[in-house]
């Protein structure tokens, strides 16, 4: 083999070197993006599909933690490390960008939100049974830190029973804690977000109130990107993902 051979020989193994290289590094970049995403408890499962369905496409990595919005504002005012909140609702983002923690030009509406009255334990005209019902605990997120508790507040002064049925409230620290209340019998009636009515109840079992929009204020559901991301372009893809037309069709069969 002569001289000419063997640089040629050598000389294909460094761009398959260097090739290697880049394919290496291209591919563990890509796969470090990572997004931490603060949610309301409310879109714990929607959620779920279209974080699985964001990071097939995308591969980027991403984590979820869910409470109230008035819990995850706290956390985010307080330095919280999240990339982005989906809030339930628009007062928390917008304080956000006001507080210059959010990026103004990030808000959307990405959602819209539906209360029901569920009881498990009663069949029949579940509004009828429940304004005829003086006592039994009724179930509803605290309307201090979450939107949905603010909604059926709204409602049960529209029936003329808040401060009727005040001394038999039962309150979670979020609408997901409220629906447990339900589901485990802690509670005979219960104001819960219609998608988690969809997702995890028994439509068979006990009665719903499907709550007329113009009980409540809408609930819009507020998304907006904090500026301390370290990770700003992954955050504007998950955005462009869950406002995209797929993900919003997807949420119109979910309650929203």
């Amino acid at each position: 083999m002569n001289l000419r051979h063997i640089w040629m020989i050598n000389y294909f193994k460094f761009i398959s070197l260097i090739t290697a290289i880049f394919i290496f590094f291209g591919i563990n970049g890509a796969s470090a993006e990572k997004l931490h995403i603060a949610v309301a408890s409310n879109f714990a499962m929607p959620m779920k599909t279209i974080t699985e369905r964001f990071m097939q496409q995308t591969g980027i990595t991403v984590t979820t933690s869910h409470a109230s919005t008035g819990t995850l504002y706290a956390q985010i005012t307080h330095g919280a490390p999240f990339d982005i909140l989906l809030a339930a609702d628009l007062a928390r983002p917008e304080k956000l960008i006001q507080q210059n923690l959010a990026d103004a030009s990030s808000l959307h509406t990405y959602a819209k939100g539906k209360l029901v009255l569920w009881s498990q334990m009663k069949t029949g005209d579940c509004l009828e049974i429940f304004k005829t019902t003086p006592s039994g605990r009724i179930a509803l997120a605290n309307p201090e830190i979450a939107p949905y508790g603010a909604a059926a507040r709204q409602v049960l002064e529209k029936l003329g029973l808040w401060e009727i049925r005040s001394s038999s409230m039962i309150m979670g620290n979020n609408i997901a804690q409220t629906f447990q209340f339900v589901e485990t019998g802690n509670a005979p009636f219960g104001f819960v977000a219609k998608s988690l009515f969809i997702s995890k109840a028994d439509p068979e079992k006990g009665c719903t109130w499907d709550i007329p929009l113009d009980y409540y204020n809408p609930i819009a559901q507020g998304s907006v990107i904090l500026k301390r991301t370290k990770n700003h372009d992954a955050a504007q893809q998950f955005v462009a993902f869950l406002m995209s037309d797929e993900t919003q069709n997807y949420l119109k069969t979910t309650g929203y």
